[in-house]
């Protein structure tokens, strides 16, 4: 298994270096989306700051803008949500009301329609980080950062605390309606971030896979600490990319996957810091027990000058004018 793994992520890298265009001058070129941090407002969600890229070297700074892009349905968000976050069988009678809540712990409101979860590239499932707060209510953590906003009791995004505690991933196959619990611990675990891509899309190059390795990167505090991990959501392998940082946030992906960016450093600092990861798995697959979790440390962590976030590639970007 461990074998078969291994020739998978080795297809994997090779597409991380050979695939990938968004029609930019960068066509070529594995880049790190960001945005530098935001002075009010929440660039996120409301579009209103600027996003970059930079090469893996931390350098080249290009401007990215959003352009417009639908949003994906999904039929019965706040009754799904309700079932697998909560088992509360009352929402199959009415809608129950959601809490959304960010990283830090800023109180956004009653989830609505407006709200996406972390989508694969293929559509066919999504990660949610969610939870119960004392009320039974469900609690829905945002895939986005609001740090201007101040936190609500019983939450803490680097240690423990009693609500935040509560929060896992979970992992919905829409293709058959199946519901998976991807972390089981007693911390707070949140801002899932699919690989950016799955062999198993049609009119991909590469044949068809039967065993894909979905990766998924979380943010969580399960040592006491903001830590980055990359987990297989087919097995129980995992990598912690992070262990040396005080602070590790924000996690994602570069364009073709072969490097994680996330935000962190020191406590009060959020450096943008880029993770050679596809090369670090092939070099710890053959090594690693089914179940544990890699230390990745012994590859260099590159500190970029760009104080900022890591923004999810997506199609909604274009270049800059």
């Amino acid at each position: 298994m461990k074998f078969f793994l291994s020739g998978l992520l080795f297809l994997f890298l090779l597409l991380a270096s050979n695939c990938g265009s968004d029609g930019t001058s960068n066509d070529n070129i594995e880049t790190v989306a960001f945005t530098k941090i935001p002075s009010g407002g929440n660039c996120f969600e409301q579009q209103s700051c600027d996003i970059f890229q930079m090469d893996l070297k931390g350098e080249n700074v290009s401007p990215l803008v959003f352009k417009e892009r639908p949003t994906l349905p999904w039929k019965e968000q706040n009754q799904l949500l309700n079932l697998m976050c909560a088992n509360n069988l009352d929402a199959l009678e009415t809608e129950v009301p959601i809490r959304l809540i960010s990283p830090d712990g800023a109180d956004l409101g009653q989830l609505d329609d407006s709200w996406e979860p972390a989508w694969s590239l293929d559509t066919f499932k999504f990660a949610v980080a969610c939870g119960v707060d004392e009320d039974g209510t469900v609690i829905i953590v945002s895939n986005s950062e609001h740090p201007d906003l101040d936190s609500i009791e019983n939450w803490s995004r680097s240690s423990s605390a009693l609500l935040s505690d509560r929060i896992e991933i979970w992992i919905y196959d829409i293709r058959n309606n199946q519901a998976t619990r991807l972390t089981k611990n007693k911390s707070g675990d949140w801002l899932p971030r699919w690989f950016p891509y799955n062999p198993l899309i049609p009119n991909e190059p590469l044949p068809l896979l039967p065993e894909a390795v979905d990766l998924i990167l979380i943010e969580s505090n399960r040592n006491g600490k903001s830590e980055i991990f990359a987990a297989s959501t087919n097995s129980t392998q995992s990598w912690l990319l992070s262990s040396r940082i005080p602070k590790s946030q924000s996690p994602a992906w570069s364009k073709d996957g072969s490097v994680v960016a996330f935000s962190g450093g020191e406590l009060d600092e959020n450096k943008i810091h880029l993770v050679p990861f596809m090369q670090t798995v092939l070099d710890t697959m053959e090594t690693v027990n089914p179940g544990e979790t890699t230390d990745t440390t012994q590859k260099e962590i590159l500190i970029t000058k760009h104080d900022g976030f890591p923004i999810v590639w997506d199609e909604i970007f274009v270049a800059g004018r």
